[in-house]
């Protein structure tokens, strides 16, 4: 939401360059790049999750 906020707030500027002449967002990249994260995020968690599950839980009370 931030994102649109500042594209509207360029647009309201009216700042010179081709950069910011015509700003817009592209639903199909936007869609792609939070699939990206959402998978990312889930294998960075997957991973100690998997290795957590793999201990006993009585040798893991012992260490602490």
């Amino acid at each position: 939401m931030s994102g649109i906020g500042v594209i509207e707030l360029i647009k309201a500027l009216k700042l010179e360059g081709d950069f910011f002449k015509d700003p817009e967002v592209d639903l199909n990249i936007a869609l792609s790049s939070v699939a990206l994260i959402i998978i990312a995020g889930a294998l960075a968690g997957l991973f100690p999750a998997l290795k957590a599950a793999n201990v006993e839980p009585i040798t893991a009370l012992r260490e602490n």
